[in-house]
């Protein structure tokens, strides 16, 4: 990760921020035993951080330019990047803040002076300058650091020149110091004040001059040894000024030699480190940084290969910042692409790896004679898409037109059914309560409110608003299935209305509430006027020759007696052929009044069924005859359990 080009005036920041993150080592799920047992065995002799990253995706995390993640760029074809990303909002999620009172208003930020705060606690760490490019760790490459700490190893070097020479100067008043503390001593050893008295010696001393005077005017052989002691002393004094200078460029050549070696050594190892380096092919490359430079010699090539140094990571830091410029460009351009056209999205992805994918589409698209196409796509858009949707919406209206159609055809038969004494009932459509229905019918009317030959200029406008509506049908099927079922338009409704003037008396628009034999009576009577639409019986005669069966199973099992026998009655009125099935009990003998035939089933050994067929009239002789027979044993007390019917 690196700080983004757009934000480099707070890399100083972000890097105090992020300095022990950024230097741990990520150890992923796979590798985390051996990684561990080796940190864990060995002693490192340093400080240590690492972090297991699980082997589980991580979904791409929220990033805000206000944000310290927000201003990061990461290395998205690096494998561990989306949980970096991730830890970094997790940890580090501070708010850039340009203000102490910004700063102030926030729980965690930073400002670009480098403070930061995590709640209460507030820490600023000054040990090194903000902009200190030295002590960088984020970022693609390490040449601003190097460039740094070579600009330092020269100003060390100077400072180790200046400190030699004050030590130089160090010594020689030391040396003089010497000489004072020696004279000192002796000064000390002079036990009489005569040894040093000058009136004691003066006369020795003038006398001794006077005869070293006298026999220096007379011996010609001293005055000869003399001026041989001169011309050779003179000699050794030119001697040894010119042994001085020579030792002083002897030692000035050895120095250079030593640097020049060690200079050697370095290039001829940075030379190893690129085998295939061509010397002649890199001089042509530099030619035009070369040319702005002064001659190279040894005094300045360290310092014309720092200055060059900087100058190529100029222009590398501007050439990167518009290939970064060209890749948000690139990557927004991708994100607007994909979001206009989804379907190019499975096989395409936003990202610089997919720069040629994306170029391919460029060139297939250009090669593909869209001007041809596009006309063919206005022909089709105007002669068939218009009226497909005016199609789709009068079968939606017809769908309608059939439902109210329905309605009516029942309600026709309801009012030939008596509800209660003096009253009957109707149906009546209710439009459901929602807007997904009523936004899908105003975009679909939408299409084609234009008429069915849009002008030029309003059928892009056209297939902009048809390709919302499919796009709203594919990511919502059951919404779709639901808003083109015209069933789901409506809710049914039913009205109690008295005979005598229509009058409304009752409105039922559910059952909540009401009692069982209540919702039976209204579920009974709606269930025959819909079977009598159904059958075309509402406008049938009655002795038409039509087909109107109708079996009701467990036919009584949720009534009470009178809504039984009015439900019966009710689809004897209306001449259904009927097959009532049920246990043979109480409830099921209000059906014998109402049938032909009854068939009595039976298991009695429970290995086999047998069917027992009686009309209503031999049912009826029997129920007399087992009444009557009831009777007697009550007289003669002798009451023995009632058999089952058809045993």
């Amino acid at each position: 990760m690196e700080v983004r080009t757009a934000y480099a005036e707070w890399t100083g920041a972000i890097e105090r921020l992020l300095r022990a993150f950024g230097l741990s080592l990520l150890v992923p799920e796979q590798l985390y035993r051996p990684a561990a047992g080796f940190i864990n065995s060995t002693i490192l002799g340093l400080r240590l951080t690492f972090h297991r990253v699980p082997a589980h995706g991580v979904m791409p995390p929220n990033l805000s330019n206000d944000r310290v993640p927000g201003r990061l760029e990461f290395r998205i074809d690096h494998p561990l990047h989306l949980w970096v990303a991730s830890e970094l909002v997790r940890r580090f999620n501070h708010r850039c803040c340009a203000s102490i009172a910004e700063l102030e208003a926030t729980d965690r930020g930073l400002t670009r002076e480098g403070l930061v705060r995590d709640g209460t606690r507030h820490v600023k760490d000054d040990a090194r300058p903000v902009d200190d490019p030295s002590a960088r760790i984020l970022g693609w490459t390490t040449d601003r650091k190097i460039a740094a700490l070579r600009k330092q190893i020269v100003e060390a070097e100077r400072r180790a020149t200046r400190e030699a020479q004050a030590a130089a100067e160090a010594a020689r008043a030391a040396a003089v110091a010497r000489e004072r503390a020696n004279a000192a001593h002796d000064l000390l050893g002079i036990g009489d004040f005569a040894e040093i008295d000058p009136h004691r010696w003066s006369e020795q001393v003038i006398q001794l001059k006077s005869e070293q005077t006298l026999l220096e005017r007379t011996s010609e052989e001293l005055r000869t040894l003399r001026d041989q002691l001169r011309a050779i002393e003179t000699a050794i004094e030119a001697g040894e000024r010119q042994l001085r200078q020579i030792d002083g460029d002897h030692a000035v050549c050895q120095n250079r030699i030593d640097t020049n070696r060690r200079l050697v050594e370095g290039r001829e190892n940075q030379l190893k480190e690129f085998p295939a380096y061509k010397h002649d092919v890199a001089e042509a490359g530099f030619a035009e940084v070369a040319g702005t430079v002064p001659p190279v010699t040894l005094d300045n090539v360290e310092q014309l290969a720092h200055q060059t140094g900087q100058t190529l990571q100029g222009k590398i830091s501007y050439e990167q910042r518009r290939v970064n410029d060209a890749s948000e460009k690139m990557i927004a351009g991708m994100s607007e692409f994909l979001g206009q056209f989804p379907e190019f999205g499975q096989t395409l992805s936003v990202g610089r790896s997919y720069a040629e994918s994306f170029a391919a589409v460029l060139h297939r698209i250009d090669g593909e004679d869209l001007p041809r196409h596009r006309e063919r796509f206005e022909h089709y858009l105007n002669e068939n898409l218009v009226g497909d949707l005016l199609m789709l919406n009068r079968r939606l209206e017809e769908h309608q037109e059939t439902i109210e159609e329905r309605i009516n055809e029942i309600n026709t038969a309801l009012r030939g059914i008596d509800y209660s004494e003096d009253t009957y009932v109707q149906l009546r459509l209710l439009n459901r309560s929602g807007h997904e229905v009523a936004e899908f019918r105003r975009s679909l009317r939408g299409c084609f409110e234009h008429g069915i030959s849009p002008a030029p200029e309003e059928r892009l406008q056209i297939f902009e608003q048809v390709r919302l509506l499919l796009e709203y049908f594919q990511r919502n099927p059951e919404e779709t299935q639901r808003v083109t079922d015209v069933r789901t338009w409506f809710a049914a409704g039913v009205r109690e209305l008295r005979r005598a003037d229509d009058s409304e008396a009752n409105f039922y628009a559910a059952t909540t509430g009401k009692s069982g034999g209540q919702k039976a009576k209204l579920a009974f009577t709606i269930l025959a006027s819909a079977l009598a639409a159904q059958y075309g019986l509402s406008t049938a005669q009655d002795d038409a020759p039509n087909f109107r069966f109708v079996v009701i199973d467990e036919a009584f099992s949720r009534t009470d007696e009178p809504n039984s026998v009015r439900a019966m009655e009710l689809f004897q009125r209306l001449g259904f052929q009927l097959l009532i099935v049920g246990p043979f009990d109480a409830k099921a003998k209000l059906a014998v009044p109402f049938v032909q035939t009854i068939h009595l089933a039976s298991n009695p050994v429970g290995d086999r069924s047998r069917l027992v067929t009686l009309t209503r009239e031999q049912m009826e002789a029997t129920e007399f005859e087992e009444e009557e027979s009831r009777e007697k044993e009550e007289l003669l007390g002798t009451v023995a359990p009632p058999t089952p019917l058809g045993t």
